[in-house]
């Protein structure tokens, strides 16, 4: 949704870049939490970038009860 406002909009390119990289921060942030609420590390987010399978598998991580 953000990119396709972004996009009717005719920002600068660098506008647009700075504006992802403030939203892609605290995405990553939560996502390394969630992560860490289900006792793994962080760095499994990467998992979500080899799509499809990547992305499944992640989707089943971050819906997990959290663990003690």
């Amino acid at each position: 949704m953000l990119l396709f406002v972004l996009g009717q909009l005719n920002l600068p390119d660098i506008v647009v870049s700075i504006l992802l990289v403030v939203t892609m921060i605290p995405f990553f942030s939560v996502t390394a939490r969630r992560l860490h609420d289900t006792n793994r590390s962080g760095w499994f987010q990467l998992v979500s970038w080899f799509m499809p399978v990547g992305t499944i598998v992640a989707l089943f991580w971050f819906n997990e009860p959290e663990r003690d």
